[in-house]
């Protein structure tokens, strides 16, 4: 069975982590381990010289395991390789972001952050973000069908899938997806292919 890791920088309790993990839990076994709280605009910043904790939660989705802990997006990704998860992922989700994560805003954002150290340690990994005040239509309509095209297409090194859904209704007829990856090279995200 597949066995997927789901992180994010808006807290453990936020909306779009749960909504994540019910598309996740359709693919395979899921483990959450995220932040305790928000860490928007973390980057991919590390903790150095303070204990990180991490504890259990009940989850709103049956049958995943998840963990908080009180470090940052990118430290969840390390935390749930090197100590909670007992295997690799296959796949590191992270998200569903609460904004948009394009352009400069790449270079910010914890859950790109964390998406580029899962990319770091070997994972195939996925980003997930969307308008920050909603609606959520297009993205619950559309990502279970953008993951299982892209859950095992292939990236390159340091490279992510990047994906964000238009804040807009179904009434709006979506017409088209773009899809492409992110790399990260020197610490600066580049456009990689389409």
């Amino acid at each position: 069975m597949r066995k997927i890791l789901i992180t994010n920088d808006d807290g453990i309790d936020s909306d779009g982590i749960r909504r994540l993990a019910e598309t996740a839990v359709r693919f395979g076994e899921v483990w959450v381990v995220a932040p305790c709280r928000q860490h928007s605009a973390m980057s991919h910043s590390a903790t150095f010289w303070t204990p990180i904790d991490v504890w259990p939660v009940d989850f709103p989705v049956e049958g995943v395991h998840a963990f908080a802990t009180s470090g940052t997006p990118s430290d969840c990704v390390c935390v749930a390789l090197n100590a909670v998860l007992p295997f690799k992922p296959d796949n590191v989700f992270c998200g569903i972001n609460e904004g948009y994560n394009i352009a400069s805003s790449i270079q910010y954002s914890g859950t790109c952050g964390a998406a580029f150290e899962a990319a770091n340690q070997g994972c195939h990994t996925i980003a997930f973000s969307e308008y920050h005040e909603g609606p959520h239509d297009v993205a619950d309509k559309y990502i279970e069908e953008i993951t299982s095209v892209l859950i095992d297409k292939p990236l390159g090194v340091n490279e992510i899938w990047n994906i964000n859904f238009p804040g807009c209704t179904l009434e709006a007829k979506v017409q088209s997806v773009l899809i492409c990856s992110i790399m990260c090279l020197s610490g600066t995200p580049r456009k990689a292919r389409t």
